[in-house]
């Protein structure tokens, strides 16, 4: 099983893709991504995210607004092929209203986390209560989700 990430992240964040990686491959999942960051989305990409199980987005005020925009391309490839999403938000970064408005947008501060954590968490438990079209992704990708949050948090501690 596969989650495709697309991330807008700075380059001295950029190990933290190799921790989720490992902790996603802890439960069976592999991480995948685009390697080709141009302006247009590939057919590569496109097949790696209509065959991926999920998708996690992650975009942080050290990520590039090109590659913001990549972000939210993918997401919107993503919603074409029905797949369950999640994407992780830096609050001090603008973004379309669409995508702040949905629920499987979360919004974190780096600095207090926890009101992050707390909704991840929500989101999981309701998923395994009441399954939804985007369960999957908050059931098999919320640990590394939670696990992401924390990382981003260290890192200013």
């Amino acid at each position: 099983m596969n989650a495709f990430i697309s991330y807008s992240i700075g380059d001295n964040e950029q190990y933290i893709l190799s921790l989720l990686a490992q902790k996603l491959r802890e439960n069976g999942i592999n991480l995948v991504t685009s390697y080709n960051q141009t302006d247009t989305i590939d057919w590569q990409t496109m097949n790696e995210i209509k065959n991926a199980t999920f998708f996690i987005g992650l975009i942080t005020k050290t990520g590039r607004p090109k590659k913001t925009a990549r972000v939210i391309q993918e997401l919107e490839q993503t919603k074409q092929y029905s797949k369950p999403w999640i994407i992780l938000i830096e609050n001090s970064v603008p973004i379309n209203p669409w995508v702040i408005g949905n629920e499987n947008t979360i919004r974190f501060n780096r600095y207090f986390p926890h009101q992050a954590i707390e909704q991840v968490n929500q989101r999981i438990k309701a998923s395994k209560a009441q399954p939804n079209p985007d369960a999957a992704a908050w059931i098999l990708g919320g640990i590394g989700i939670l696990a992401l949050l924390s990382w981003l948090s260290e890192e200013k501690k």
